[in-house]
């Protein structure tokens, strides 16, 4: 949603999700954990960093993304079911990747 104002978003998917854990069907597999947890919202308390990536339908879409390096996203806080959860905070880093995999300009 946050992308949005920038250009049109092809996909988008989160990457290092630190979670609290929860029970799988299958023993052992640590991908299938962070997916169930990520979707349910069991994140870690310890640690509330993500790395999510962004594709836009065409390359205006991202450098126009690019204004949005440094921002804050504020999540307000709610009640859902008698529990509380406080304001977030979110700092944003925002770059610009392409399939060039020419020079980068870091």
């Amino acid at each position: 949603r946050f992308f949005r104002p920038y250009g049109a978003v092809q996909s988008s998917r989160k990457r290092s999700v630190a979670v609290a854990g929860c029970a799988v069907d299958t023993n052992g597999d640590d991908k299938l954990v962070q997916s169930v947890c990520a979707r349910k919202g069991l994140l870690s308390d310890a640690k509330r960093t993500t790395n999510a990536y962004v594709v836009f339908e065409d390359v205006e879409g991202a450098t126009n993304a690019l204004e949005a390096n440094g921002a804050v996203w504020k999540i307000p806080a709610s009640i859902e079911g008698g529990v509380e959860t406080p304001e977030e905070t979110f700092h944003l880093r925002v770059d610009k990747a392409s399939g060039d995999r020419g020079a980068q300009d870091h």
